[in-house]
């Protein structure tokens, strides 16, 4: 490369040669994109910050855990009366649950039927309300069961009644009480009749089927691969408010909770065995009563 000089002006002349036009030409290509690199840095970065900033839309709750167990179950027990005041005036505002039952039916295991109806009409009879067909009914909101809320729906979660956690008091919750009378429910430890062997009637003899008797009962009964299969059944995983966190709803850890085999009491379109137990259980806008596994 050659400087040359005009004379009497302030101006100067570089002379290139083929090879360091070249070479000169790549330096500023290279500085371009070195600058394009670095400005799609710079808007990437900002991108990430805005995002992070950003709410972050999920399906799970939050998961930073900054109150003990002490403070969650105080919380929990100063509301405990009110809720609970409010939930049985919603209950007996709808529902006649006093005892009535039949003295010549009984479920499978001996338990008396309940005899309803249990429900309270508004504004109509029930013998008025015989004479209107379905789409009558829903059109004018008569339909006497509508969907019952939780005993408390924020909280959700399982419930087990009484006579279940007198068997398992793991599972007692400390938060809430079982809103449902017992004679509306079916038994504790409702009869299994297996399909395969209905010469053997009632296999469970009235006890609840868990992981600490299911071999027990049904080993020679069924063949080794529904054995299994029955064992992964029973199988017992912890749920939201039966864990070892501050956040659950008994007072000692649960790791586990039971899995039971379940019969319906009408067998005239054959037996079918369900999972669960008798639960009260948050459900979407309102809750259900269901066999839990079902």
């Amino acid at each position: 490369m050659k400087m040359l000089s005009s004379p009497g002006k302030r101006e100067c002349y570089f002379l290139f040669s083929k090879y360091e036009l070249e070479d000169y030409k790549m330096n500023q290509t290279t500085r371009k994109l070195i600058n394009f690199c670095i400005s799609l840095l710079a808007v990437i970065s900002v991108d990430v910050s805005f995002a992070q900033q950003a709410k972050v839309v999920s399906s799970y709750g939050p998961i930073n855990q900054d109150v003990g167990f002490d403070q969650i179950k105080a919380d929990r027990m100063k509301v405990k009366a009110d809720r609970a005041k409010e939930h049985n005036a919603l209950l007996n505002a709808r529902y006649d649950l006093s005892k009535k039952t039949s003295p010549d039916v009984v479920m499978s295991g001996g338990k008396p039927i309940p005899v309803g109806p249990t429900a309270k009409l508004q504004g109509i009879s029930w013998a008025d309300l015989d004479k209107l067909t379905p789409d009558q009914i829903k059109m004018k909101d008569l339909f006497p069961y509508k969907p019952l809320p939780f005993a408390d729906h924020a909280e959700g979660g399982m419930l087990f009644p009484p006579m279940i956690t007198n068997s398992l008091p793991r599972l007692v919750r400390f938060d809430l009480d079982f809103d449902l009378p017992e004679h509306i429910l079916p038994d504790a430890a409702p009869p299994i009749y297996l399909t395969t062997r209905p010469d053997l009637g009632d296999v469970s003899k009235g006890k609840l089927i868990t992981i600490d008797n299911y071999y027990e009962i049904f080993n020679g009964l069924l063949n080794p691969k529904q054995l299994e299969g029955l064992r992964l059944l029973v199988t017992q995983f912890p749920q939201q408010q039966f864990n070892a966190t501050e956040d659950r709803r008994t007072d000692r850890p649960v790791w586990e909770l039971p899995v039971l085999i379940v019969m319906p009491t009408d067998t005239q379109t054959g037996p079918i065995i369900l999972l669960g137990t008798f639960v009260r259980r948050s459900s979407g806008t309102g809750s259900k009563r269901r066999h839990y596994g079902d």
